[in-house]
Order: structure tokens, then C-alpha cells, then sequence
């Protein structure tokens, strides 16, 4: 790796100075712009909308039906967090201008040649690192204090977030090649002992495995000024060339996996290793196992490996989702109920619980869409499903929370990309409770306050609120439901709405009033 001065230097001179988010507005809605000429790639602008609630707006969220009584829009809810627009000359393959990468700290969201970094809960930007070319892979480290990212050129960056400061910059392969696919895929692994390493797959097989990474410590040097620390942790990065593909293949994703002193490497390919595992003994990474039969020799296009360590999940490139067991690369599970574009792994327990993103289809109106679905392995069981926009990516690296799903919709327009950032996660119960109190669903309402623990008089103040709320005189049944429903409720409350009633005769007053 180049000397980070050098290398901060160098990359100052071929991008634009990154840009601060506190140099914009308000901690809430600040919004980032790149200042480029070049309209195709840039003009992008992203601006926050924390907590916009659209799970009753969004007509097309129709869900499929549970096993119990509630839908699934009584279990889930999806915001927008962010969203953005930029003009454009022409419009980009919707594989190439957005992808998303998140962990517990922040969110990176890549639009075209533009590095959004976001907290984790999106409601602040926290930085704008500016490219000169299209941003191909990007991975957080474990505290997310750095970022790096890939190029089409097969440059690797590192990125110091909080400065951004670019401390490390090196080409992956061979840099003069005519035909090189760039930088495909990347993956920070924690090692133990407050060392990461982090490993960089080019498209032509060629791979480097950075070890002995203490990011942490780094972080610190960098912020206060510590050159001298900087440098001998640079100088403790132990550095592997790797040629990970097998057969000339060409490396579509990857996944590192530490456990105890062991280190393996899982490839996505294609040929005759569409599935690979790679493992490091006395410094040097070698094959270890490979499968192609159980793909039909058909490529792998994205791998991980589940939190505890048992399994493998790749997407094969025919669209089905394989489950592997670690460390035998045996398959032990399929999931082909629709045809997979892209998955990410949610986490889980005693199940494996996937967030699927489908292939384009046609809907019931014409128009081209996904399917996005939740859904727990083996046992097949749907917690949700919604249709997207063709134009849609799931956030990667987020198994920290098995109950969220972020991921991106993107809207082509003649001249105009609109990019949303939007949070699909499981209602905790009072949510999925308001849910039914909003669509004035009090039977249900009732029965699931009940279910859950949750007071009865919660569901028989909105009941007798939404009772104040309707035009003209009350039935003489609505009193009687009144007078019942102020018996469950406290005595303020019960006194203000009997008095705010309007009943249909003297009669009915008085006994409101009594």
C-alpha cells in the first residue's frame, strides 16, 4: 500500500474536496449535492425524511396473509428515510447506479460515482466522498469508522469517514489490463484482538487479503494527529496475493469467515468451482472444497455466511437461493418458490431468516416491478412480501437485526433518477396495535391488546374517540357502547367524552350524564 500522505494528496487532486454534512442546514434534512459538471454522473441530491411512515399510503403494500388472523400489514412497517433525484442525459443500467452497504454504526449508500454515508438510523448524513469513476463495491469496518471502496479501474480506496481522509489506496490485479472487470467484491472480517483483515476479489480472479488491520487504533492516530502511530500500524499489514479464481473464473462475491485461528475465504464464481472455500494455514490461502454439481455448473453471484457459522447462502445465477452446511460445502436446503435476483442474510436463531429481492416481472397493471419477501428457512414461512420497483437494491451486511430489511427503490424517468431509501422492519406490538386502532379495526384491536398483555382501555379510549369524532347525533345503540366502553376507561376520560357525546334524544343525554 502507498504511504497514506501520498496517498490523501493524490486523490485530492483527481476528485473534488469531500464534502461536510455540517456545512448544510438543519441536523434533520440536510441536503448534499456534488457540484460536477459532468450531469451523467453527478448532480445527485439525498435529503433525510426520518420516520416518514408510509405502510397505509403505499397502496401496492398488500402483503400476503399470515397464519393467524392479522396481515401482514398489521406485522411490518415501512418508512422512507431518505430520498433523492438527480437529472441526467442518459439513464444507467439498474444494476450500476445504486448500491447500499450497512452495518450497526452507518449506512453507505453509492450512487453512481457519489459515497452517501449515513448513521444507522438515517437521520443524519455524515459524509459525501466524491469519486472520479464509478463506484463498484464498498465495505465498513467493524466500527465503521473507515470505508473502502473498489473502482472500475480496479483501484481500492480506504476512506478515514470522519476526516475523509483517504489513508490507503492500491490497484487490485493487474492495473494495465484491457479487459478487467474492476473490483467486484469486498468484506471486512473481524480476526480478534482488535485486528480486522479485509479481502479484495477483482472480477478477473486476482485477490488480496489485507491482514492485521487495527482500524480502530488507526482511527485514533488519525484524529489526533499521531503520524508516527499511523505508520507503524501500517507497517504491521501483513499483505497475501491471492488468485481465488479457479479456471479463469471470474469472481462475483465473496465472504470471509473467522472462527477461534481459523480463517476461510467462500468465493462466488462460475465453472467448474461456482462455490469455493479457501482457507488460510501458515500465511498462505488455498483451495480447500468446491462444488459445481449441485448448480448444474451454473455461476454463483452473492455469498455469505450466516452469524453462528453453520451455513453457507448463495444465489445461483438460474435465480434459486442454496443453503450449504460450512464446513462439508454439502447442500442442505433449496428455496426456488420465486426467481431470486439478490438475498441478504437477516440473522436468527433457531431459523434462518432471508430477505429476497426477486427478478423483474410484470404486475396486474403492466408495469415492471420485484418482488421483495421475508421469509424464515427451511420452513418456508412468509412474514412478508411487497412489490418494488424494477429499479431496487437490498442493503448488504446487515445481519445484526433480523427483524429490518433496508433497501433502496429507484424510479427511471425520461431525464430524472429518484433514488428511496426505505426500512421494512417487524412492528413491535403497540405499532402493530395502532395499526388497527388507525383502520378502526376494534375487534381486532381488542384481541390482540388481549393476546399480547397489552390494557384494554387503550383500545376502548380510541374507540370512544372515534366516536366523539362522527358528524351529527349518536344511535341509541352507540350509547349504550358509550356508557359500556366508559366503565373500562379512567374517570377523566370516561366524564369528558359522555359530556362531549351528542346523543339522539334528552334521554340518552341524561343517562350519559348521570
Amino acid at each position: 500500500m502507498s504511504d497514506s500522505d501520498d496517498t490523501a494528496s493524490s486523490v485530492r487532486q483527481r476528485e473534488e474536496s469531500p464534502q461536510s454534512a455540517d456545512a448544510h442546514g438543519s441536523d434533520k434534512r440536510r441536503k448534499l449535492t456534488d457540484s460536477s459538471s459532468d450531469r451523467r454522473w453527478t448532480d445527485w441530491s439525498l435529503e433525510l425524511s426520518p420516520g416518514t411512515d408510509e405502510t397505509l399510503q403505499l397502496g401496492r403494500v398488500s402483503g400476503i396473509r399470515a397464519q393467524s388472523s392479522e396481515t401482514a400489514l398489521d406485522s411490518y412497517r415501512l418508512e422512507t428515510v431518505a430520498s433523492g433525484e438527480r437529472e441526467v442525459t442518459e439513464l444507467e443500467d439498474s444494476d450500476a447506479w445504486c448500491s447500499v452497504t450497512a452495518t450497526e454504526r452507518r449506512v453507505a449508500v453509492v450512487l453512481g460515482r457519489q459515497i452517501h454515508i449515513l448513521s444507522a438510523d438515517c437521520t443524519r448524513q455524515e459524509a459525501v466522498i466524491s469519486h472520479d469513476g464509478r463506484v463498484t463495491v464498498t465495505a465498513l469496518n467493524g466500527d465503521s469508522s473507515f470505508i473502502a471502496f473498489g473502482d472500475e479501474s480496479s483501484g481500492l480506496y480506504i476512506v478515514h469517514v470522519d476526516t475523509r481522509r483517504a489513508v490507503f489506496f492500491q490497484h487490485i490485479g493487474d492495473a494495465d489490463a484491457q479487459n478487467s472487470a474492476g473490483i467486484t467484491a469486498m468484506q471486512f472480517a473481524e480476526t480478534g484482538g482488535g485486528r480486522e483483515e479485509l479481502v479484495v476479489a477483482g472480477g478477473d480472479g486476482d485477490a488480496v487479503r489485507f491482514g492485521g488491520l487495527q482500524l480502530r487504533m488507526l482511527s485514533t492516530a488519525i484524529v489526533a494527529g499521531d503520524m508516527a502511530l499511523a505508520a507503524r500500524i501500517k507497517g504491521e499489514i501483513r499483505v497475501e496475493a491471492v488468485r481465488l479464481g479457479v479456471a479463469e473464473a471470474q469472481v462475483a462475491g465473496l465472504t470471509a469467515f473467522h472462527a477461534g485461528d481459523r480463517s476461510e475465504v467462500f468465493v462466488a464464481s462460475s465453472g467448474q468451482a461456482s462455490l469455493s472455500s479457501w482457507r488460510q494455514n501458515g500465511g498462505e490461502t488455498r483451495l480447500a472444497d468446491a462444488v459445481s454439481a449441485e448448480s448444474a455448473g451454473a455461476a454463483y453471484t452473492r455469498v455469505h455466511v450466516t452469524q453462528d457459522g453453520r451455513f453457507v447462502a448463495a444465489r445461483g445465477a438460474q435465480g434459486v437461493l442454496d443453503v450449504y452446511e460450512r464446513t462439508t460445502l454439502t447442500r442442505v436446503f433449496r428455496y426456488a418458490d420465486v426467481d431470486v435476483a439478490d438475498f441478504a442474510l437477516l440473522g436468527g436463531s433457531e431459523s434462518l431468516t432471508v430477505a429476497v429481492l426477486s427478478e423483474p416481472h410484470t404486475d396486474g397493471d403492466g408495469d415492471s416491478c420485484r418482488r421483495l419477501i421475508v421469509v424464515a428457512l427451511p420452513s418456508m414461512e412468509v412474514h412478508y412480501a411487497m412489490d418494488v420497483t424494477a429499479h431496487s437494491w437490498l442493503a448488504q451486511d446487515t445481519q445484526g437485526d433480523v427483524t429490518t430489511v433496508l433497501f433502496a427503490e429507484g424510479v427511471a424517468d425520461a431525464g430524472v433518477q429518484r433514488l428511496f431509501l426505505r426500512r421494512l422492519h417487524e412492528a413491535v406490538p403497540m405499532e402493530r396495535l395502532d395499526h388497527f386502532l388507525r383502520a378502526l379495526r376494534f375487534a381486532e384491536a381488542l384481541a390482540f391488546a388481549d393476546a399480547h398483555g397489552i390494557p384494554a382501555a387503550v383500545v376502548y379510549h380510541r374507540r370512544l374517540t372515534a366516536m366523539l369524532q362522527s358528524d351529527g347525533a349518536v344511535g341509541e345503540s352507540a350509547v349504550d357502547e358509550a356508557l359500556e366502553l366508559a366503565q373500562h376507561i379512567e374517570d377523566e376520560a370516561a366524564v369528558d367524552a359522555c359530556t362531549r357525546l351528542l346523543a339522539p334524544s334528552l334521554n340518552d343525554t341524561l343517562r350519559l350524564l348521570a
